[in-house]
């Protein structure tokens, strides 16, 4: 019985193969053909990239890219994440946080910076957050995990707000107005991955020779279409396909291997995404580009191009990059603006002809001999002096198109302003007018870094009577925060009732002492100090008086209080702001005493001191041609106001800008013996630093409506 079902069944299996067999057939040829095809199409990709090595990048960046008109609807246009660890947050990241994040977070097409790091310490800034991956070693290397992490998170929450993604290293300078014109024009519906090809291929990385990777460290630009299709994939290219430390090879890989998804790679693309390479051969050890950057090395044509800059691992240097970078902005504006004022008074020109005598202040003419001799006249001397300035002056003739075939030049400057007028005569007769404006390359300007020499110092002037508390945190934030500051601190502190307080005044100096020794082993620019000591009662305008009156006259004083916190870069910007004949009092913060943790420089935390002008940086050579501190002012209050006054007065100019390195810290205050005016400004003082408008609000909302009845 078993025999025959047997025999049934290959019967029936040898009727479906010979109903199936053209199938079968067809199957087997396609397998046969699509053998043949690889083949070939390996081939092909040998051929093309013996051909690629031979002109590895051609044509031009933007022209690789597919351009069209975005439709993002309620998106913001890009989220760019910055690979960092916990030990640069209070370094690299708060360079950032003071630089180029500024303008992302100014930007209205809406941009986003997120910096990933472990932060236990809750740390925040301005401008940027800060977000911990979960299940991420923060300090292993190479950060694989990290930057396929980083990838997941841009998918899983932030795919549906933004059109584009950015990955940086946290030492790079991003120009964001440029990136944001850039993105601008792009379709992010297009799988794009955009940056600087590397060309390192060690044959221990195993990249094949088709694949083009964007090099990690000048950064990489996603279309959200790319990190759509890729986040299926990310968990296999991390765990099965890793063939290398390097993580930007194996990013690359990824996209690579499952999107079939290459790095732009054209001759220009190093210029947008620029990386400041040593000179080669490297020594033993050395990296491959310089830790910061000098920016008066890069050349015009990458200040230009560029959207990123690498590296910057050290402070001031992303400040001085973003400094550079916006007077480059500002000269390229500044030029179009000359260009337009060159026409506008030739036009003026040919219809109201204007005589330069009649409206500049300075007046000057230089004519040319038949031997090419100039001679120099001025609006007050009839005889004209012979000058070696022909070069200088053919210079100015080749703004009108003349090179060295002028014959006559007259030049008209305004006392007050920087445009220069023209008036040119060539050998023919023929005259042209143009304006100059003088160039900001010209003008007294100094980068973070030039200010930063030599340990300039800076003469805290403190008037002081008890509060020890106060004494000692503020010696912590100097301890704390300025050790690696590039100026000089010198501690003037005035202490009053000093037969009261002899204990504190020793405790002080024991302090102060201390802190110097410490200042010169860990400080690069040592702290050093003196305590000046009065019988009389405390004032704070004679207490100011009397330390300023022990320093020399060339010193920058800053006049403070014992109850302020202050950050470094006050430092840079009492320096940048304090000039002879002009005094720079800071708009500074303030505390209210009910505020809401953690401690921020918000509405809710405190206000703007707009109307406040106790403190206040000077030259003392400008002290003291403004008379000083009123005298006659006993305590506190008042004595800023009438400083102001007798500053204007001397022509001393006040430079205010709100400044959010000086905070006030609250603190109650005793308002009797004041004179009434002291006092109500006092009481005032108080009011306003209760607590903000919104929670008053609050509070007169609670005490306002009706209670409910508990039910018996």
């Amino acid at each position: 019985m078993k025999s025959a079902v047997h025999g049934f069944q290959l019967t029936e299996m040898w009727k479906r193969l010979q109903k199936h067999q053209t199938q079968l057939f067809l199957c087997l040829l396609g397998f046969s053909f699509g053998i043949i095809i690889r083949i070939h199409r390996n081939y092909l990709v040998e051929k093309c990239n013996y051909e690629e090595s031979l002109h590895p990048r051609s044509g031009s960046f933007v022209d690789m890219i597919p351009i069209e008109e975005p439709v993002s609807g309620n998106r913001k246009l890009v989220n760019i994440g910055v690979m960092s660890a916990q030990k640069f947050l209070m370094r690299r990241t708060r360079d950032i946080a003071e630089s180029w994040a500024i303008d992302v977070s100014d930007s209205e097409t809406g941009g986003k910076v997120t910096v990933f790091s472990d932060n236990p310490d809750k740390i925040k800034f301005d401008h940027l957050n800060i977000v911990t991956l979960q299940g991420v070693n923060d300090n292993m290397y190479p950060p694989q995990r990290k930057s396929y992490s980083v990838i997941r998170h841009f998918h899983d929450l932030e795919l549906n707000n933004f059109d584009w993604f950015m990955r940086l290293d946290d030492d790079v300078y991003l120009n964001f107005p440029r990136v944001e014109s850039f993105l601008k024009k792009l379709d992010p519906s297009k799988p794009l991955m955009i940056g600087n090809a590397g060309m390192g291929r060690d044959p221990d990385d195993y990249v094949p020779k088709e694949m083009t990777y964007c090099m990690g460290g000048t950064g990489i630009i996603f279309s959200r279409e790319a990190i759509k299709q890729i986040r299926p994939h990310l968990h296999k290219c991390l765990k099965e396909e890793i063939y290398s430390e390097h993580e930007d090879i194996e990013l690359g890989r990824c996209f690579f291997t499952h999107l079939n998804l290459t790095c732009t790679n054209a001759r220009d693309t190093p210029d947008f995404f620029w990386n400041n390479y040593r000179p080669r051969p490297l020594k033993p050890g050395q990296s491959s580009s310089w830790d910061n950057i000098d920016m008066k090395k890069v050349s015009d044509k990458v200040k230009g191009k560029a959207m990123t800059l690498h590296s910057n691992k050290f402070y001031p240097y992303q400040q001085n990059s973003r400094l550079d970078m916006l007077r480059y902005e500002a000269q390229i504006i500044q030029d179009r603006i000359n260009d337009l004022q060159n026409k506008m008074l030739r036009v003026v020109l040919h219809t109201e002809p204007q005589s330069f005598e009649q409206t500049d202040d300075i007046f000057e003419t230089y004519t040319k001999d038949e031997d090419g001799k100039v001679y120099h006249y001025k609006l007050d001397q009839d005889n004209p002096v012979q000058v070696n300035r022909g070069a200088a002056v053919d210079r100015f003739s080749s703004f009108l198109g003349y090179e060295k075939s002028w014959k006559s030049l007259s030049y008209g400057r305004s006392k007050n302003s920087y445009i220069y007028a023209l008036q040119v005569e060539n050998e023919e007769g023929i005259r042209d007018t143009a304006i100059i404006k003088k160039t900001l390359g010209e003008m007294e300007t100094k980068t973070v870094e030039e200010f930063s020499k030599n340990c300039q110092a800076i003469d805290f002037i403190i008037p002081l009577v008890g509060r020890e508390d106060q004494v000692d945190r503020f010696l912590k934030n100097i301890r704390d925060d300025f050790s690696t500051s590039a100026y000089s601190i010198n501690l003037i502190f005035v202490y009053f009732k000093e037969e009261q307080h002899v204990d504190e005044i020793n405790n002080l100096k024991g302090k102060l002492k201390h802190m110097k020794k410490f200042s010169q082993v860990e400080f690069t620019c040592p702290v050093d100090f003196d305590v000046i000591t009065s019988k009389k009662d405390f004032s704070r305008g004679i207490g100011l008086q009397m330390g300023a009156d022990s320093r020399p006259m060339e010193s920058i004083l800053f006049m403070v209080d014992i109850d302020m916190a202050f950050k470094p870069k006050l430092l840079q910007n009492i320096i940048s702001n304090t000039k002879i004949g002009q005094a720079y009092m800071p708009i500074i913060f303030s505390q209210f005493k009910k505020r809401p943790e953690p401690e921020a420089v918000t509405d809710r935390h405190g206000f703007w001191r707009n109307f406040g002008y106790g403190m206040v940086s000077i030259y003392r050579s400008d002290l003291v041609k403004s008379g000083g501190y009123d005298k006659s002012i006993i305590g506190w209050g008042l004595e800023d106001v009438k400083l102001a006054e007798r500053l204007i007065e001397k022509d001393v100019n006040i430079f205010r800008a709100v400044e959010p390195n000086l905070v006030h810290i609250y603190h109650d205050k005793d308002c009797s013996g004041l004179e009434d005016k002291q006092k109500k400004a006092c009481v005032d003082v108080m009011n306003n630093h209760y607590t903000s408008s919104e929670a008053l609000y609050e509070i007169f909302m609670k005490k306002s409506l009706p209670r409910k009845k508990k039910s018996a």
